[in-house]
């Protein structure tokens, strides 16, 4: 699928997280990114650029990789992270999504069809909640293990669309970027609350003030609008307990 150069109002941006690491729950996190969220990949870039000319942190591996690929939860030094997290926090227009499961390879099913239905599913579920509009774009992160995913995405998820609608309905079209680490900025957010939720997750959701895990999903729970496991269901939204985090 072949994505145009007409903008879309609705921008999906995705990229998963613990494939290939049974330790590590699955997730795939989307930034939904409506036409009040201005240019986030933008101030994004900004930012990035602001914070590699920082002297100071010269010869630290993580703030290296910073500056080689942009910015990354995992290995991103406090000094690049906390700004991060504020400029997240200080946004509006946008929302992250995240589905998980703790078994990357459930019965006869693999990993890869995992992620597939999860992707599947979270465009559904945009394309019914945007069906006023024309076309959608979905952002994807460069990984080869995803190619043969895409040439059924359109179709797929627009079947699990009717499916919970029970309806035959006109749904957005989407365009497809499958782009390069770090040539879209915006990606980085759906890697920070990934990285948050994966930790919160293993210490099974704790509300510990004192735990590190729970602390570090409070920080970007408020652009958290859904976090669904597919074992136990929905386990917060904006109408749930995400509120009282």
């Amino acid at each position: 699928m072949e994505a145009t150069e007409t903008p879309c109002p609705i921008t999906i941006y995705m990229d998963e997280s613990g494939n290939g690491n049974p330790d590590q729950p699955l997730i795939v996190g989307a930034v939904v990114a409506d036409a009040d969220a201005g240019d986030i990949e933008s101030d994004i870039r900004q930012l990035y650029i602001e914070l590699s000319a920082r002297r100071s942190l010269r010869g630290h591996e993580g703030f290296e990789k910073f500056r080689a690929s942009g910015f990354h939860a995992s290995t991103d030094p406090l000094e690049v992270s906390q700004p991060f997290l504020e400029l997240i926090q200080r946004s509006a227009g946008f929302k992250v999504h995240m589905v998980f499961s703790r078994e990357h390879s459930p019965g006869s099913r693999t990993e890869a069809q995992v992620i597939s239905d999860i992707y599947e599913t979270i465009i559904a579920d945009n394309r019914i909640r945007y069906r006023d509009q024309a076309a959608m774009t979905v952002c994807i992160e460069e990984n080869d293990a995803l190619r043969p995913m895409l040439r059924n995405l359109s179709t797929y998820s627009a079947y699990r669309a009717i499916v919970r609608l029970n309806a035959i309905v006109e749904l957005p079209d989407i365009q497809i970027e499958m782009v390069k680490k770090g040539s879209v900025m915006s990606l980085a957010i759906a890697d920070y609350a990934m990285l948050a939720a994966s930790r919160w997750i293993k210490s099974d959701f704790t509300t510990d003030p004192a735990s590190r895990a729970y602390r570090g999903f409070r920080e970007i729970a408020p652009s958290v609008s859904l976090l669904y496991s597919l074992e136990d269901g929905k386990l917060v939204d904006r109408k749930s307990s995400l509120g009282e985090l």
